[in-house]
């Protein structure tokens, strides 16, 4: 996976498309299971606010870990779920690419041609104390030092945060945590895509 730094949505989405202009007769995604859970480019997303859920786990951590997310769509239809793994990673790595992954999503929905209002708002819930605080709070002092920590720590993970950060600057992102394994449908769909992930590894 690799990550730069894009000073808006225009630079951002620009470089997304330079792989993904064939997506625009045939959408699918790249990444992961692309067929899971997807619409073909002749449905409609309805409304111009996506929910998503996000899900990123390991076993051994590290060890194999999985990511996946649920999209829904302003109707609050299942849109897409996509999910994807690596075999040895750390929980917090898959954390992060589950929220990069659904956010990259978003982008190439929005240079793709639906008919429709298109996306201009996403909820996004996570599970993840890491993340929905990393990228809410955290991340302004991690730049002012330089990306390091208040103990002059280099950050963990920098990458995938410089990539998240690019991302919300490029996308209006409501962030919110979902207490996990706790009967929330999505969350626990993304949860079961995640075991399935790692469980390729470990077969």
């Amino acid at each position: 996976m690799e990550y730069s730094l894009f000073d808006d949505y225009n630079d951002y989405a620009e470089n997304l498309n330079k792989d993904n202009n064939s997506e625009k007769n045939n959408y699918s995604g790249k990444n992961g299971n692309p067929d899971q859970g997807v619409r073909d480019s002749s449905c409609v997303f309805c409304g111009n606010e996506a929910v998503i859920y996000t899900d990123g786990g390991c076993h051994g951590n590290p060890g194999p870990g999985g990511w996946a997310f649920a999209m829904l769509d302003g109707q609050g239809n299942l849109f897409k779920s996509q999910s994807g793994g690596e075999k040895f990673t750390t929980n917090n790595k898959m954390e992060l690419t589950a929220v990069i992954e659904a956010l990259k999503e978003v982008l190439r929905l929005k240079s793709i041609s639906f008919e429709g209002p298109g996306i201009d708002k996403v909820k996004l819930f996570t599970d993840s104390q890491y993340v929905k605080n990393g990228i809410t709070s955290w991340i302004f002092n991690w730049k002012k030092k330089g990306w390091r920590t208040s103990g002059g720590d280099a950050v963990k993970n920098q990458e995938y945060w410089i990539e998240l950060d690019s991302l919300n600057r490029a996308i209006k992102i409501e962030w919110n945590w979902v207490k996990g394994h706790a009967g929330n449908t999505y969350n626990e769909m993304c949860d079961a895509n995640v075991q399935l992930e790692i469980a390729k590894f470990e077969a």
